[in-house]
């Protein structure tokens, strides 16, 4: 009885992923061989990686370089769950690459090189800034700084993502 339910089940795994075109194929399936009415052959399907919205971003650098404002807070505990001080080399990131800032986001504890008019600095992100626009972050007193003057408030920037 076992027998014939192993069997039913690799023929009808072998007829649904025979219907799938071959970018679609789960990796699990990867090395099934393939019915085709014409002829029978073995097929090894190459891994294939998609991408969708809702997997978390490498924390690899990805090279892409953001731009927007700079802007500074008075740090406390952020989106990212973590209590922070002025003196803490951090920023908060603008809410459409952050996400829901009702929770962590995947963003959270990776680092940005942040270049600004007077130099760069190198922050990680631990919050999340509702009202900041694409490409801009909001930095700790400290780190706002090191990139412009404190008195200028909101100064031109562009960011990447680098390793901590």
């Amino acid at each position: 009885m076992k027998f014939l339910f192993v069997v039913a089940f690799v023929a009808a795994t072998i007829t649904a992923v025979s219907a799938l075109p071959v970018d679609e194929v789960p990796a699990a399936v990867e090395n099934v061989a393939v019915v085709n009415m014409r002829k029978a052959t073995s097929t090894k399907h190459p891994k294939t990686t998609s991408t969708s919205k809702s997997q978390p971003t490498s924390t690899k650098p990805s090279g892409k370089v953001f731009s927007g404002d700079g802007t500074y807070f008075t740090p406390d505990t952020g989106a990212c769950g973590k209590r922070n001080k002025s003196s803490d080399l951090i920023a908060a990131l603008n809410k459409p690459q952050y996400g829901n800032v009702d929770k962590k986001s995947p963003e959270c504890g990776k680092c940005a090189l942040v270049k600004g008019p007077l130099g760069q600095v190198k922050v990680q992100i631990v919050d999340a800034c509702p009202e900041c626009k694409f490409g801009s972050l909001d930095l700790s007193p400290t780190a706002f700084e090191k990139i412009a003057k404190k008195k200028d408030g909101r100064v031109k920037i562009t960011w990447t993502y680098t390793s901590c």
